[in-house]
């Protein structure tokens, strides 16, 4: 059983908010008519603060990964994920050429990557896309993407399940298809491995 109080405590501090466009601050991306059952959040602290309120409850989670993944995105991770235990999970810093990226990351069985690549080389008027331009500049992705090592769990991906960063990828996914020799050869990666198999 995983420690439900720990996910709980980690949830940043959030203020409803009545939606009107995507900026640095809110990494979420809204459809052009706001889901009128959905409750849009805004943060009211700082990462800085957020790492000083909970940090120490969970010292062996890297802060990119707590930035990254659970202080920005805290709504959007799926109970499954949840269920790991964050008390439960490991995580390395790791180089991977283009190739492992391309072919050894997976979703859910039955689910397909690439479904928002194609954004990266339309110019929306309505839109600036600042990581389409990250990456088509610099020709990897700005933060490290997380992929789960997957030894076990049935219906997850294999060698390795996506956990966070679908849009980073999906993108470069899209210029490897497109224009593969221009990517850079090395690609950032958090992989987190399980200390048990308990769910």
């Amino acid at each position: 059983m995983y420690e439900k109080l720990i996910w709980e405590t980690l949830k940043p501090l959030l203020v409803t908010e009545v939606p009107t466009e995507m900026d640095d601050d809110n990494p979420v991306e809204y459809d052009d008519e706001p889901d009128e059952d959905y409750e849009y959040t805004s943060r009211l602290e700082s990462f800085e603060e957020y790492i000083a309120r909970v940090g120490d409850l969970v010292p062996d989670v890297p802060h990119n990964v707590l930035e990254y993944w659970i202080y920005r995105h805290y709504d959007f991770i799926l109970n499954e994920y949840i269920e790991l235990g964050i008390e439960n999970m490991e995580f390395v810093r790791e180089w991977w050429d283009v190739e492992k990226v391309y072919n050894e990351i997976k979703l859910f069985d039955g689910e397909e990557l690439g479904g928002m690549g194609y954004h990266i080389y339309e110019e929306e008027d309505d839109m600036d896309d600042w990581l389409a331009d990250y990456m088509l500049e610099h020709r990897t992705w700005p933060e490290p993407i997380i992929v789960l090592d997957n030894i076990s769990l049935t219906s997850w991906g294999t060698p390795f399940h996506l956990m966070e960063g679908h849009r980073r990828l999906d993108y470069l996914r899209e210029v490897y298809q497109e224009e593969r020799d221009t990517l850079k050869s090395l690609h950032e990666v958090w992989v987190l491995t399980l200390k048990s198999d308990r769910i």
